[in-house]
């Protein structure tokens, strides 16, 4: 662990830029599981920020498509439950496959961890608004 404050920005940004993608992303059963705890939320609390290091991966699934597929269709249906999703990719090449899954207008791109807060926050008060 780095020597930081807790909670200050540094160390956040420290720790992110520490982590690393291992095994599986399965985006479309996270997303379902999620949608299922919100929807005993009420109708104007049910938000989702997905934040993203990469593409939907599975080692045991050799069609990426159909991952990216499964997660739009889980966004789909949470979305028709009156769930909004939002998504911010730490991915520089992400543009493709978030718009896909999340909807052009639906989420946001970091190319790189230290700019992960700055875009936190953006996507942080989006949500808030409304918008």
């Amino acid at each position: 662990i780095s020597a930081c404050l807790v909670g200050s920005e540094m160390c956040i940004r420290d720790r992110l830029q520490a982590l690393q993608g291992r095994h599986s992303t399965r985006l479309g059963a996270a997303l379902r599981h999620a949608s299922s705890l919100l929807a005993a939320e009420p109708a104007g609390q049910r938000h989702l920020l997905v934040i993203t290091d990469g593409a939907p991966a599975d080692i045991d699934v050799h069609d990426d498509r159909y991952l990216i597929e499964d997660a739009r269709h889980a966004v789909q249906q949470a979305r028709a439950a009156g769930i909004r999703i939002s998504c911010l990719a730490v991915d520089s090449q992400a543009d493709g496959y978030v718009r896909h899954i999340f909807g052009g207008r639906n989420y946001g791109i970091a190319d790189d961890a230290r700019h992960l807060p700055r875009r936190l926050s953006q996507m942080g008060a989006r949500l808030a608004a409304g918008r």
